[in-house]
């Protein structure tokens, strides 16, 4: 029997957060009227769960290449690599200055680009192949839970 990654196991449980905050946005949404605004708080709140879950993976994972390009004294990737705090710190002020529902949908863009950043600099020899596979799955469910949470939400 063939034991699972490590890498696969804690990313498959780090998409646990994105649907149960997505279940939240779903159940709290259809219940966000006058009547109960204690859902619509609760909506809000899931809201803003599902967004800053996202910008913490996202930026973890966009960690990694900061320490690389330092080594590798790589000016282009150490610019690059500091680009997702930048962009995450834009979508918080966008957050509470209440643009809406759009930096759901823009973090989904986000986790993509960052998909394709590790595609062009991560190099694990005979193993790139199965991590960057893993990585397409997850990138591609965390984009859709998120997009699907910015259709709900709206």
């Amino acid at each position: 029997m063939n034991k699972m990654a490590p890498y696969k196991i804690y990313g498959y449980a780090g998409l646990i957060p994105f649907i149960i905050f997505f279940i939240g946005i779903i159940a709290f949404k259809s219940d966000a009227s006058f009547a109960h605004q204690a859902s619509g708080m609760y909506f809000q709140i899931s809201v803003l769960l599902q967004l800053s879950y996202a910008l913490l993976i996202f930026n973890f994972m966009a960690g990694t290449h900061w320490l690389e390009a330092i080594r590798d004294n790589d000016f282009k990737r150490l610019s690059l690599s500091m680009l997702p705090t930048i962009l995450s710190l834009i979508l918080i002020v966008l957050m509470f200055l209440g643009v809406g529902y759009w930096p759901l949908l823009l973090m989904s863009v986000m986790f993509v680009g960052l998909y394709l950043m590790d595609r062009k600099y991560i190099d694990l020899g005979e193993k790139t192949a199965e991590y960057m596979g893993f990585r397409l799955r997850v990138t591609s469910l965390v984009s859709g839970i998120l997009i699907a949470s910015f259709g709900v939400a709206l």
